[in-house]
């Protein structure tokens, strides 16, 4: 077994809540290699899909210059396998993709065995509960209660499995730039 607690013959689909996970690893001191996370779970089971989900600025029309510091990292996410599921947000307007996460989950459920959920969002509670019950699969919770908890106790009950993102440091995050 992994440390996500996977076999090898496991399928399994990865969703990233892209702005809780970056506030949860901050917290702990770190930033992900999702790189290096890829691969861990590559390694430990028949990884199907890694989805990372995050919303975005528009574009300023009147400047050459963009204004997307996200830019980078999807960038490097969509060359490393990653299918990256962004939402434009209006100006001014703050949100998160956690509609696209469910239905994208909802959606690939009958072609897998388990889930692996990067949040602490309760507001997924309802999701995991009906990838439960009513397509069998098994869903793990990836996030922290270290520090300002950043996972919801509604949450992680509902899960099957809770993964502490503490225990993960040594693991996924990446090196320091020297």
């Amino acid at each position: 077994m992994s440390v996500f607690d996977v076999s090898k013959t496991e399928r399994v689909a990865v969703f990233i809540d892209g702005t809780n996970t970056h506030q949860s690893a901050k917290s702990l001191g770190y930033d992900i290699d999702f790189v290096k996370l890829r691969k861990v779970l590559k390694d430990s089971c028949d990884l199907r899909r890694m989805f990372y989900y995050t919303a975005i600025q528009p574009e300023n029309p009147r400047s050459d210059q963009p204004n997307n510091p996200l830019r980078p990292l999807m960038d490097l996410l969509s060359f490393n396998g990653y299918t990256l599921v962004t939402k434009q947000l209006k100006p001014q307007q703050r949100g998160k993709p956690s509609i696209e996460l469910a239905l994208d989950a909802v959606l690939i459920a009958s072609h897998i065995d388990r889930v692996i959920l990067f949040s602490g969002d309760s507001d997924f509670t309802r999701l995991v509960h009906d990838l439960q019950m009513i397509y069998g699969l098994r869903v793990s919770i990836v996030s922290t209660q270290a520090k300002d908890p950043h996972v919801s106790d509604e949450l992680r009950k509902q899960a099957d499995d809770f993964i502490d993102m503490t225990n993960l440091k040594n693991v996924i995050a990446r090196k320091a730039a020297q």
